[in-house]
């Protein structure tokens, strides 16, 4: 009765260690297609929240102070856009228009002034103040920083002109007003600063005969304010939920686990086939007399087969049984059988692979003892 329950446990460990490599090969293949999956997604998502958009905007227009003549018999202000006639004018006015704004209401703090710089080719620049540089602090969506007309004084200019040219005895080829407002400063949002930060100036071209605008008219500048917020993504799996990058852990941690031990196994496999090359010989050696060689292999198909892991292992039955050890060799492989009470004990060795350990403790049949 005993011996029938330990053949039983035998079977049943013999069949569920074939079935938990095949499980441990299949979760294996599992979380590695899983790992691959995690690692291709980020584990957090930037996202940029768009909060406010800034306007940084410099304009200029042109108006002439003419003499009457042919074409404006009146004479007074006129507007011009591209040039004027040098000899009928007495100044040129530039209007100036600075202005920053916003979607959302903003601060701003800051300094302005306002330059014009007399330019002679090649030579030499002179840099008068129209506008002495005061602060300001505006608050809102539109902020208009500067808003005026400005004279350049052009008869004033004229004459500095001439008589440096008498001085020194040299005409430039050409003269260049630039006129330029310089504004610096910070723009406040929030908990973001931005600086004030557009450069704007506009030219004129001024000769004997006509004074031209060559200078950009509008410089416009848009700077977007934008904070990001990282938002860390999930994983969900079995109904279950967990942050992305603790999943990514997790399954290498499981992935490589499961790697090693499946490495281990087969560099212990490796190493044992090579170390432990002639059991074939010592077990014949050593147990000869109570062998019963066949011509073929077995056909015991009418009997319920249990392998055995050990060579120990088939002895230990043969003895208990009373039951002779059935041998059958050919060049590549040696199988030992045990017939009893219904059941086909084998022990088989590949002869490229055989064992050493013959009195190592014989596991499937210890184990049910």
């Amino acid at each position: 009765m005993f011996g029938e329950k330990m053949e039983l446990l035998i079977l049943k460990v013999q069949k569920y260690r074939k079935y938990l490599y095949v499980a441990v090969g299949l979760i294996w293949i599992l979380v590695s297609i899983l790992l691959i999956h995690l690692l291709k997604q980020p584990s957090v998502m930037v996202k940029e929240l768009y909060n406010n958009d800034i306007m940084q905007n410099t304009s200029f227009a042109y108006q002439a102070d003419v003499l009457p003549y042919s074409l404006h018999p009146s004479g007074g202000i006129i507007d011009i856009t591209s040039a004027t006639f040098t000899e009928v004018t007495r100044d040129i006015i530039i209007h100036i228009q600075s202005s920053i704004k916003a979607e959302r209401p903003i601060r701003i703090r800051g300094s302005k002034k306002i330059i014009l710089r007399l330019v002679a080719e090649d030579l030499w620049e002179k840099e008068y103040i129209l506008s002495d540089e005061t602060s300001f602090q505006l608050e809102g969506t539109e902020n208009l920083i500067v808003d005026t007309d400005y004279s350049i004084k052009l008869q004033d200019l004229i004459a500095f002109m001439e008589q440096l040219e008498k001085e020194v005895n040299t005409r430039p080829g050409r003269y260049t007003f630039q006129i330029e407002p310089v504004i610096s400063g910070v723009i406040i949002d929030g908990d973001y600063q931005v600086p004030i930060d557009l450069y704007a100036y506009t030219t004129l071209e001024y000769s004997q005969a006509q004074i031209l605008i060559t200078g950009e008219k509008e410089f416009t500048k848009s700077t977007p304010i934008i904070s990001t917020q990282t938002i860390e993504q999930s994983f969900g799996f079995l109904g279950l939920t967990t942050s992305l990058l603790f999943a990514k852990y997790l399954f290498t941690g499981l992935y490589l686990a499961i790697l090693s031990a499946i490495i281990i196994r087969i560099v212990q496999s490796i190493r044992r086939n090579k170390s432990e090359a002639s059991e074939v010989q010592l077990i014949n050696k050593k147990y000869k007399l109570r062998f019963i060689d066949l011509l073929q292999e077995l056909d015991a198909s009418e009997y319920q087969e249990i392998p055995l892991d050990s060579f120990q292992g088939l002895l230990t039955i043969s003895d208990e049984r009373d039951s002779p050890i059935l041998r059958y060799e050919d060049s590549l492989r040696v199988i030992y059988y045990v017939l009893a009470d219904g059941y086909h004990f084998l022990y088989r060795l590949n002869k490229q692979e055989e064992k050493l350990d013959l009195h190592r403790d014989p596991i499937i049949y210890k184990e049910v003892l």
